[in-house]
């Protein structure tokens, strides 16, 4: 299907455009699907799993994804979490979100995360931590945040697995701010009003999934190169005018930036930069990060937020090392292999060049029209 189809799908009554929408996807492979889901019913009852709401919604999310749902229920059911430390949160109001977040071994990031998400008002905060062993988890346990933690190997799906559960522990019908340590998730003037007005203003519209422009920040300087300062002080560029966006059959797609920039080819894997960070979780919802499954509140939302994304930081270049060998991310590390192999066939490599724009302030992504103004 085209843009044009994929627009006119959406603008057809919400029922009709989810019959399609899910005809669609099942046609695609019917066989694939009756057995994948069959595989699920069977995993829950395997393991004894209780949760027949997620069962549910994993039962539906492959109807568009059924390997993907089959990996989530496997992982959802056998991992392993333990409650470590409880904030003390002793405010609760369903407008209060709740800020969520898997971290290992990245003590320098979650620090800076921490501080910002603090600034913009987050006052429950949530780490889930894979076996950290650099000092993350003995800072964490000194912050008021809540943490579990988790021995089970990373990949892609026990991360949707983890979340998933402490969302079923904490509650639905509340907000969640989901993201990953190497993203500060910031919208237009939000150095003054604080994210309870953000979210006040998304209820106004009826909005419960907010997308987000992944904004890629880098130095002037090569990647992975070390040099002194504070991180937001160093990675303060960033790509205005290399981006595109249109709507696929399950949400928002934007595509482009350095990333795509330097290091796609014809074989490589394009470079999504949305996210849907902020989001009213109900039952039934399974979260994604690029999307959320059921889909149609994922256009239901304008880009009035963005996450400035810091991935290229001094020492990075040997953890991306070891995902591109483990194979445990996305397409099996993909692009983590391009990005090896871009390093070592060509040695220093640069984001930077004559268009790149300097970031001072949330203002700067209303001035080159990235985001939208929200009020």
């Amino acid at each position: 299907m085209g843009k044009s189809r994929y627009d006119q799908i959406l603008s057809m009554p919400a029922l009709i455009s989810k019959a399609i929408t899910d005809v669609s996807d099942f046609l695609k492979d019917p066989k694939l699907c009756i057995e994948n889901r069959r595989q699920i019913r069977q995993i829950f009852r395997s393991y004894g799993a209780s949760s027949k709401s997620f069962e549910k919604a994993l039962l539906y999310y492959a109807i568009s994804s059924p390997r993907a749902a089959r990996k989530i229920a496997e992982n959802y059911c056998k991992c392993t979490l333990t409650l470590l430390k409880e904030g003390k949160w002793n405010f609760d109001t369903e407008d209060d979100p709740i800020f969520l977040c898997v971290v290992k071994d990245d003590l320098k990031r979650i620090q800076m995360s921490y501080t910002h998400h603090k600034r913009i008002g987050i006052r429950k905060f949530i780490y889930i931590d894979n076996g950290s062993s650099d000092g993350t988890l003995e800072w964490l346990m000194e912050q008021d945040v809540t943490v579990f933690q988790t021995q089970d190997p990373f990949i892609m799906w026990s991360k949707v697995a983890w979340i998933s559960h402490v969302i079923e522990q904490i509650g639905f019908d509340r907000w969640y701010l989901i993201v990953d340590s190497d993203e500060l998730f910031v919208y237009p003037g939000y150095e003054e009003h604080p994210i309870g007005e953000y979210i006040s203003s998304l209820k106004e519209h009826s909005t419960e999934r907010c997308l987000s422009f992944m904004l890629d920040m880098y130095t002037d300087r090569p990647l992975f190169e070390k040099h002194a300062g504070e991180i937001m002080d160093r990675f303060c560029y960033f790509d205005a005018d290399s981006y595109s966006m249109s709507n696929c059959l399950h949400y928002t797609k934007i595509m482009g930036g350095p990333r795509q920039r330097v290091f796609a080819d014809k074989d490589s894997m394009d470079m999504l930069q949305n996210k849907y960070p902020l989001v009213y979780m109900r039952r039934g919802d399974v979260y994604r990060y690029h999307y959320v499954c059921p889909y149609r509140k994922n256009f239901k939302t304008t880009c009035t937020s963005a996450l400035l994304h810091y991935k290229f930081l001094d020492g990075d270049l040997e953890k991306y090392q070891k995902i591109a060998a483990d194979g445990n991310y996305a397409n099996g590390s993909r692009l983590y292999k391009d990005i090896v192999k871009k390093v070592e066939n060509e040695g220093s490599i640069c984001f930077y060049n004559e268009n790149s724009v300097k970031y001072h302030s949330s203002m700067d992504l209303l001035k080159h029209q990235l985001i939208h103004n929200w009020k």
